[in-house]
């Protein structure tokens, strides 16, 4: 989550330069604990500097269609229509249309970051029976959690072995880090069946 003091640092570290900024926005609905999405359309600034991209599937939890749009200013768009049209070209009409109209009724979306809210502190509450310690998550589908006070070993080999041990699938947090840094944090999904995410907490109370 970036804050009001992040952006107040992008916005100095921008100015006066021809950075462009490419903002990932697609969980601007799924924010929790009462906190603000800090958009990149919420400052002209920025704005004019940006591409920002959303996703309907994060939005109304049909991933697998892979439909979302881009927001820029209508000289970087012109560009970024170029690139679009070779790019992607597999988006089928019926669900364009059918989000468009799904679109008009504001209380889908508005609703998501209190369903998946609600999921997340369900599943906080269940890892807090296993030796896994919580690094807090405000937003998206995932929670990490390290696991420094049960092992020594790497994030992908503790990964591989919770599969092979319980049945229970992780990322490693190192997947995300060009360096590969592996600060012995996991990355679990909470956005699953409520059966799921207690069968994944009881066998994960065993791993030592």
């Amino acid at each position: 989550m970036l804050s009001e003091t992040d952006i107040a640092q992008l916005r100095s570290t921008v100015a006066g330069t021809n950075i462009l900024i490419m903002s990932d926005e697609v969980y601007e609905h799924l924010i929790f604990d009462g906190r603000q999405h800090q958009s990149m359309l919420r400052y002209p600034d920025l704005y004019e500097r940006s591409f920002v991209s959303f996703s309907f599937g994060k939005v109304y939890n049909c991933t697998g269609w892979k439909l979302g749009y881009c927001i820029a200013p209508p000289a970087f768009t012109k560009e970024f229509r170029k690139v679009h049209q070779f790019n992607c070209f597999s988006c089928h009409s019926p669900a364009q249309v059918a989000l468009a109209q799904y679109l008009q009724p504001e209380e889908p979306y508005l609703r998501l970051s209190g369903q998946l809210q609600a999921k997340r502190d369900y599943f906080r509450q269940l890892m807090q029976a296993t030796p896994f310690e919580e690094v807090p998550s405000f937003g998206s589908y995932f929670e990490m959690y390290s696991y420094a006070n049960i092992s020594h070993e790497s994030d992908t080999n503790m990964a591989m072995r919770l599969v092979k041990e319980c049945g229970v699938a992780t990322i490693p947090a190192s997947a995300f880090y060009v360096d590969g840094d592996d600060h012995k944090v996991l990355r679990f999904c909470f956005a699953k069946k409520e059966t799921t995410l207690e069968a994944a907490a009881e066998r994960l109370k065993k791993i030592s």
